[in-house]
């Protein structure tokens, strides 16, 4: 359920927060974002977030963030790890490979 994954991605980690805030108003709040494969990826990329799609293929048969390396968490175990490894420089995110998906050059004709 939906409040068990929110209890397993709070586990041991104190700076989650939950909130009901418009999603704008989180974009400019928030360092990163987790969603299932909407919009809110894509809009939280150009916002300068850190952004994940959770991908799972048992569930989804298509997933169009699939395609791009780095942006999709198959677990919250892997949402755990992943952050973390940010967290302590261990993985970078690899922003500049999602052009494609959004254009992040702030600079809108």
């Amino acid at each position: 359920s939906g409040v068990d994954f929110i209890s397993e991605c709070r586990k041991g980690i104190d700076n989650i927060e939950i909130s009901s805030d418009s999603v704008y108003d989180i974009f400019t709040k928030a360092r990163y974002g987790i969603s299932d494969p909407s919009s809110v990826i894509a809009e939280g990329l150009q916002f300068g977030m850190i952004t994940f799609s959770f991908d799972l293929p048992q569930l989804q048969v298509a997933n169009i963030y699939r395609e791009y390396p780095g942006l999709t968490l198959n677990s919250a175990e892997d949402a755990i790890k992943r952050i973390h490894d940010i967290e302590e420089g261990k993985w970078h995110y690899p922003v500049n490979e999602f052009h494609e998906v959004v254009d992040m050059s702030g600079s809108f004709q």
